[in-house]
């Protein structure tokens, strides 16, 4: 198996675990010194910051995300994943269902051993 199938086969595991709103297998899949920077929101660093984050929109949402791959680059220790994605998002207490779009790049980072960790996520809305 090449790196480029075992980083789609970890963006896949994080699409399941994102749908079923399952933070106990997200959180595992970012590095310690993950960034992540939301659109319209403040960049957020580390594990626990995206816990909260990712955990408050999971409180208040279900969501299911579907994916497009358009671009996985690998270079030694680094990679990049690039694609667009759309969320069907229905508030739990009653509220509005919404679908949003948009394009995402993923920087991962070997893990010492043959797996791959987020290390800087990226997205915006179209």
């Amino acid at each position: 198996m090449t790196d480029h199938d075992v980083i789609a086969g970890c963006y896949a595991a994080w699409i399941k675990a994102f749908n079923r709103c399952d933070l106990e297998t997200l959180i595992p899949m970012y590095c310690t010194e993950v960034v992540l920077d939301p659109p319209g929101g403040p960049e957020l660093a580390g594990r626990d910051a995206v816990r909260q984050w990712i955990g408050r929109f999971f409180e208040h949402n279900r969501a299911r995300q579907t994916q497009v791959t358009q671009e996985v680059e690998v270079g030694g220790d680094w990679a990049y994943l690039r694609g667009r994605f759309e969320i069907e998002i229905l508030e739990r207490r009653n509220g509005p269902f919404e679908t949003i779009r948009g394009a995402h790049l993923m920087i991962w980072k070997r893990d010492g051993g043959d797996g791959w960790l987020i290390y800087r996520d990226i997205w915006n809305l179209t």
